[in-house]
Formats: C-alpha cells, sequence, structure tokens
C-alpha cells in the first residue's frame, strides 16, 4: 500500500491492515556516470519498499530524497542538504508517520 495513493478514510484500515508497519524509502538525488539516471537510488529504494511490502503488510511512505551525499553536490543535478537539516527532517517525519500507527 502506497501512502499516498490512499484517500484519508482508508487510510486507518490500511494501518491496521499493516499492523502499523510503515517503509520509508530513504535515497538521494545524484550523478551516477553517464548512463544512468540522477534517480538511480530512489527507484531501486522504492523498488525494494514495494517488493517488501508485497510480502509483508506494510504503508511504503514516498520516497525521501533527502539523505547525505555531500561528496557529489558539486555534480549537476545533485541534491544536497546540510546534514543537521537531513536528520531534522528525519526526525519530524518519523514522528509524524509514528503519530499516525
Amino acid at each position: 500500500m502506497n501512502w499516498e495513493e490512499l484517500t484519508a478514510n482508508q487510510f486507518p484500515e490500511a494501518v491496521a491492515k499493516a499492523g502499523g508497519v510503515c517503509l520509508l524509502p530513504l535515497s538521494c538525488i545524484e550523478r551516477h556516470g553517464h548512463h544512468l539516471p540522477l534517480g538511480t537510488d530512489m527507484f531501486i529504494g522504492h523498488d525494494l519498499c514495494r517488493r517488501a511490502a508485497a510480502l509483508e503488510p506494510a504503508i511504503v511512505f514516498p520516497d525521501l530524497i533527502f539523505t547525505q551525499i555531500l561528496e557529489a553536490r558539486h555534480y549537476p543535478g545533485t541534491v544536497a542538504l546540510d546534514p543537521d537539516l537531513i536528520l531534522r527532517l528525519l526526525d519530524n517525519v518519523c514522528r509524524e508517520i509514528a503519530a499516525m500507527a
């Protein structure tokens, strides 16, 4: 079950069906050579969570692409946020998810 595809009315039942389990795909947007798209990590992270949710009931949260990738920030297309902001964002997102369970 994808979080963003649920309606507000469907959400409580989905949480109950998943036993309160939510998977949070973490990735980054960065250069992967000349042959792969910037979203390669995002595609892999989301697919892993989708496959896990197919095996065991879980809600898959929308992709969180803001993780640490400071070493690649000089490449075109890379999204690199400051580490303290990433931690604050992740903490806030996880608290919001936990409040729904």
